[in-house]
């Protein structure tokens, strides 16, 4: 399973992030007693972190983000609101996991520490927005800071919390003449897929709420989808999964007949 995560906040003026700063944060809740600083390079500018046993990386660079990098986001319905924050950008901080994958459970884990971190950091620069690097999706710092005011609960014993999973998964559309398809963005880190669905004669809005509903599913029940098992919400339409050996992509073939088994959201 991939182990890459990373968020990236787009500051509008360089910052770094000294030692004693980042230690004080870290002394907060859920951090407190759980996280550790175990190196830092160029004043504030490289900062390495160990939270539960986990290790992170903030790097803090004095330069816009390319926007090549935001390629996808700026084919979204909002991408004017995208540029506004491109442009409104003139530096950057990145929040990474520098470790190896493991469960899904834990790549939940590493996504809720490194979307909290990015909050607590951003909001002590001039925060414009926050980009997902996995999932390439860009937000206002507004959207992004509520998001985050979710995810102590994760950190807590049988908490309970509202994962931001569209913002760490997104859904890419595509339209072939009549039909409409589309794959996840993001999803492999999670899973150790991501779910594609070949162009069908649907509208582009019934593609999206098949995707994001099978998101949802898998968030909700782990990575349990795999080859030659059917998905769907009813016998009428349900898909079978594909996966060739060695591939990173399941890809969802839509059934006419109703399938005799399979798993089903």
């Amino acid at each position: 399973m991939s182990s890459r995560q990373m968020c990236i906040v787009l500051l509008r003026e360089a910052t770094k992030f000294p030692g004693e700063v980042v230690r004080a944060l870290l002394a907060a809740p859920p951090f407190a007693g759980r996280a550790a600083i175990e190196a830092e390079e160029a004043e504030g500018a490289m900062l390495r972190l160990l939270i539960d046993g986990r290790r992170y990386a903030i790097m803090s660079l004095p330069m816009a983000v390319p926007e090549e990098n935001f390629a996808r986001s700026l084919l979204q319905p909002d991408a004017d609101a995208a540029r506004n924050l491109i442009a409104a950008h003139g530096a950057h901080v990145s929040i990474s996991f520098q470790g190896e994958g493991g469960s899904m459970g834990d790549a939940v884990m590493v996504a809720a520490t490194i979307h909290l971190l990015a909050a607590r950091i951003g909001a002590l620069a001039a925060p414009v927005g926050a980009f997902w690097a996995e999932s390439e999706r860009l937000l206002p710092w507004s959207e992004f800071e509520a998001m985050a005011a979710q995810l102590p609960a994760a950190f807590a014993p049988e908490g309970a919390v509202a994962l931001p999973a569209r913002f760490w998964v997104s859904v890419q559309l595509s339209r072939e003449g009549a039909a409409a398809g589309g794959a996840t963005c993001g999803l492999l880190p999670f899973t150790g897929y991501e779910i594609e669905l070949a162009p069908i004669p649907w509208d582009l809005a019934d593609v999206a709420a098949r995707l994001v509903g099978a998101v949802a599913y898998l968030f909700e029940v782990g990575p349990v989808l795999e080859d030659g098992q059917t998905l769907g919400v009813d016998a009428a339409e349900r898909f079978r999964i594909r996966r060739a050996a060695g591939s990173e992509t399941l890809q969802l073939e839509l059934l006419f007949d109703p399938p005799s088994d399979g798993a089903s959201p």
